[in-house]
C-alpha cells in the first residue's frame, strides 16, 4: 500500500474492484459465456441456428431423392443429417431379420392391456404388416410424399381401433425398445453399436412427431 493512503485499485477484466456496476456486468458477461460453453458440451442448441446446422449436416436422404416439408422441419432440431443414412441402413441391416417378431410382440403386449378389446385378430395381421413396410421406408431414409403419408396412415389406423394418444406414445417406446435391443444383442463394435443407437433415438422421434400431428388431425383423409 502506498503511503498516501489510497486504496489500490485493482483491475478485474477491465473492471475496478471498487466499480460495482463494471464488476457486476463483467460476471455477467462469464455467466453468459459460460452458459453458451456448458450448452453446446450439452449437446443444445439455440434455435435460430437449427435451419444452419441442419444445412452443415447434409440431407440424409439420398442424391436427388426429395424431402417432403413436414420431414425437413424437424432435422435441426433432432440433427438429423448425412451419416444418419449409413448408421440408419446398418441398423435395419440388424433388425429386419428379427421385426416380424418384434412387431408380433409388441402387439401381444398391446392385446393384453386395457386397450387390447379393441384390436381383433384381422386388425392386427393388418396393422402388423403396415408396420413393418413403414419402419422399412424410415430406415431406408425415404423422407419423400409417400413416407409422409405412410406415417399418417399408420397414426390414424391407431386412432381408429380406440388406441389413446398416451397409448400410442408408450407403443411408440414399446418398439423402440425393441429396436435397441437387437442392437445391443449384435456382435458389432461397441463405438457402431453407439452410433446406430444414436440414429434410432432420432429416426423413431422424427416419426413419431409425424404420426402425432396426423393422430390429432382429422384433416387426413385415409384411402
Amino acid at each position: 500500500m502506498s503511503g498516501t493512503g489510497r486504496r489500490p485499485r485493482w483491475k478485474f477484466a477491465g473492471a475496478s474492484i471498487n466499480d460495482s456496476e463494471g464488476c457486476k456486468r463483467t460476471i455477467r458477461r462469464f455467466g453468459a459465456a459460460w452458459s453458451a460453453v456448458r450448452r453446446r458440451r450439452e449437446g443444445f442448441m439455440d434455435p435460430r441456428q437449427s435451419a444452419q446446422h441442419a444445412a452443415s449436416q447434409g440431407n440424409p436422404a439420398g442424391p436427388g431423392e426429395a424431402v417432403h416439408p413436414q420431414v425437413t422441419k424437424y432435422f435441426g432440431l433432432l440433427e438429423v443429417g448425412a451419416a444418419d443414412r449409413q448408421n440408419a441402413r446398418a441398423f435395419w441391416a440388424i433388425a429386419e431379420p428379427h421385426m416380424g417378431a418384434a412387431v408380433g410382440r409388441f402387439y401381444e403386449k398391446l392385446r393384453r392391456s386395457e386397450v387390447g378389446s379393441y384390436i381383433s385378430d384381422d386388425v392386427v395381421e393388418r396393422l402388423m404388416q403396415r408396420q413393418i413396410q413403414h419402419w422399412a421406408r424410415l430406415f431406408a431414409s425415404r423422407f419423400d410424399e409417400d413416407y409422409v403419408l405412410s406415417v399418417q396412415r399408420v397414426g390414424m389406423r391407431h386412432r381408429d381401433i380406440g388406441l389413446g394418444t398416451a397409448w400410442f406414445v408408450a407403443g411408440y417406446m414399446a418398439l423402440k425398445m425393441e429396436f435397441i435391443e437387437a442392437v445391443l444383442k449384435a456382435e458389432i463394435a461397441v463405438v457402431e453399436k453407439g452410433r446406430i443407437l444414436k440414429t434410432v433415438e432420432k429416426y423413431v422421434a422424427l416419426d413419431m412427431s409425424i404420426a402425432l400431428a396426423a393422430y390429432e388431425d382429422t384433416r387426413y383423409v385415409l384411402d
